[in-house]
């Protein structure tokens, strides 16, 4: 008790003692860039450059889709005028349905037919109400939010307005976006239901069964030898060549939006280096620029192919007149080919619109992800500023009202404010 009690400069040094085994850790082995966690750390403006790219994308793939559709109407109405591929089905084979065909019908059997078209039809509803929903509930909290804006301005002028009221512009500019494209869609989908009601007549026959319908076909005419002269070979074959057209037309349009489905320049932004946002985006749109353009060497081949068609076709129908072909047989493969036209036709539509539907149900939750995490964040910078306006005049100030910005998962978060932990 009445030890002295020594300087700290007379005190020994104090060796160092292992308070715990030393153990060496594991190497640790790289991840994978899919598992990076820090590839989810994106800045505000680095998302907004790719929210752009991905409409723009969008709109690459529709004018894609939509030169496709439009080539092939017009192959389709220049095949009526001749009365193909009715007429010559008439002539292939005495009292059959042609296998092209027969195998067109039961492909359509398979998939379900007009009734599967219906279902189809009610779960694009259901998609559609889904996204509108999603879209109302985003709608609501930018509303508060930026009603409470107004206020806080109203009531103190510049000095109540938050840092973070330009990123609820932006993502309230995102959802007039969205929400423009998903009214656009709720005219087509109308379009599409009054489109099925007409075709549906036509499409009963396809219900049928193929021996049911076989023996509705009439027998040719008894010595008819059509599908043995050049000029029937010669339309047959052009008949090939354009259903071979339309076929790589079609697979151009799915390639297309698979990869739109997978485009992502989010990395490639936020690595730019020395190169600008522009650059970046018009590089990666160039694929599309190239698909176009193979559209359009389509349509001159298609052209070329019709323009020569025509000439075989004058042939063909005068051989027909001369020998009589029975007129029944080529009404029948007529209301045959127009309904698995139609059902490829609606079927084809319905699939886009699902298609659309998930794609913006997606984009719409990520919209509202984002949406919540700034309101969380929002709310705590409101209490730090109304923490910092009744602080006394001279006091230390936290700094309030001067978040920073930690980017999640699904957008930015405010993390905290300067001069606290967050």
């Amino acid at each position: 008790y009445n030890e002295r009690v020594p300087s700290k400069e007379g005190l020994p040094p104090v060796e160092g003692k292992a308070v715990a085994k030393a153990v060496r850790p594991p190497d640790i082995e790289p991840r994978p860039a899919a598992e990076d966690p820090f590839t989810e750390l994106v800045p505000f403006e680095v998302m907004q450059e790719a929210s752009v790219f991905t409409s723009r994308v969008d709109d690459a793939v529709r004018d894609i889709k939509e030169a496709a559709h439009a080539h092939a109407e017009i192959a389709h109405s220049e095949l009526e005028s001749m009365d193909l591929p009715q007429a010559l089905q008439a002539c292939e084979t005495d009292s059959d349905i042609p296998d092209k065909l027969r195998l067109e019908i039961e492909r359509t059997q398979r998939a379900g037919g007009d009734a599967a078209l219906e279902q189809a039809l009610r779960q694009l509803g259901t998609l559609a109400e889904e996204a509108r929903s999603i879209a109302l509930s985003v709608d609501s909290v930018l509303e508060v939010e930026a009603g409470a804006d107004q206020q806080r301005t109203a009531a103190q002028g510049m000095r109540g307005s938050l840092p973070s009221a330009a990123m609820i512009d932006e993502l309230a500019r995102d959802l007039r976006d969205l929400r423009s494209k998903l009214e656009n869609a709720t005219a087509a989908d109308a379009d599409l239901r009054l489109r099925f009601e007409a075709k549906r007549d036509a499409l009963r026959i396809l219900e049928l069964p193929i021996a049911t319908l076989r023996e509705q076909v009439p027998s040719a005419e008894p010595g008819a030898k059509l599908a043995d002269l050049a000029c029937t070979k010669a339309v047959r074959a052009m008949l090939d060549q354009l259903d071979a057209i339309c076929s790589a037309r079609d697979k151009m349009v799915s390639e297309a939006r698979q990869l739109a489905s997978k485009e992502d320049v989010t990395s490639a932004l936020v690595h730019r280096g020395d190169k600008s946002s522009s650059e970046i985006q018009e590089a990666a749109l160039a694929k599309y620029d190239i698909m176009h353009a193979r559209c359009a060497a389509m349509l001159e081949e298609q052209t070329a192919i019709i323009s020569a068609l025509r000439a075989e076709n004058e042939e063909f129908t005068k051989a027909r007149i001369a020998e009589g072909t029975h007129q029944g047989r080529q009404d029948l493969f007529r209301a045959l080919n127009g309904a698995v036209t139609a059902y490829d036709e609606l079927s084809t539509q319905i699939s886009e619109g699902v298609a659309f539907y998930t794609g913006m149900i997606d984009r719409l939750g990520d919209l509202q992800q984002r949406v919540g995490d700034l309101a969380d964040a929002r709310a705590m910078e409101r209490r730090d500023a109304l923490a910092a306006m009744s602080q006394p005049q001279g006091a230390p100030s936290p700094q309030a009202g001067v978040p920073y910005w930690s980017p999640g998962a699904h957008g930015l978060v405010q993390a905290g404010s300067q001069g606290q932990l967050p």
